[in-house]
């Protein structure tokens, strides 16, 4: 419902509805329902992208939230995928010695 508000008052490309579908698949990965999350996230990404540009730090944690689902259903390939998107994101949003480039690496196992 937050959603279709938002996009009444700002349209399609405002922070507000780009971090509102980020919120829901918060919740929807919370309650493994992660098919759902995912798309949540993807809508997220593609608003906060066509805002923000691709190297913005927003969009890597856009990202981040999305490799973990996968990590948590079990799709491991997609997981270091989006995790090593993340990370190449987060080196040109915040420089190489970031505390959020560290928690990365990790869920990498580097």
């Amino acid at each position: 419902e937050a959603l279709k508000i938002y996009m009444s008052v700002y349209g399609g490309k405002n922070s507000e509805v780009a971090s509102t579908p980020n919120s829901i698949g918060l919740v929807l990965s919370k309650q493994d329902i992660f098919d759902l999350a995912l798309g949540a996230f993807m809508e997220s990404l593609y608003i906060c992208q066509s805002l923000l540009g691709k190297s913005h730090y927003d969009v890597a944690i856009i990202m981040y939230n999305i490799a973990t689902v996968y990590y948590k259903r079990g799709d491991e390939d997609e997981a270091i995928k989006f995790y090593k998107e993340t990370l190449q994101v987060e080196k040109a949003a915040l420089g190489a010695d970031h505390k959020d480039i560290a928690l990365t690496l990790k869920h990498l196992g580097q």
